[in-house]
């Protein structure tokens, strides 16, 4: 895959987190944006995912089940960043 056809992934993730879940998108005006380190717990939980799922995939389909979790955990940092913000590398 290109780097476009990631970052279409990628977007793809987030919008469906923002239609499952009506507080990442600002749709339940209460709801408290996560903190940083609610972020990276939750990060931090779905890269323990990724790695459950490739240890218990057959070779077959270890990439397709893993790569599923890790474009889930992309979507959990660009909303981090899209709440929090973040700096270009210099």
């Amino acid at each position: 895959m290109n780097r476009a056809e990631v970052y279409a992934a990628i977007d793809s993730e987030r919008t469906y987190q923002d239609r499952v879940w009506a507080e990442n998108a600002g749709r339940v005006p209460e709801a408290p944006v996560r903190t940083v380190a609610e972020e990276l717990l939750m990060l931090e939980e779905y890269v323990a995912k990724a790695r459950a799922a490739w240890t218990a995939a057959p070779r077959s389909t270890e990439v397709a089940v893993t790569t599923d979790v890790l474009r889930k955990c992309a979507g959990i940092c660009v909303r981090a960043m899209e709440n929090h913000g973040v700096a270009p590398r210099a």
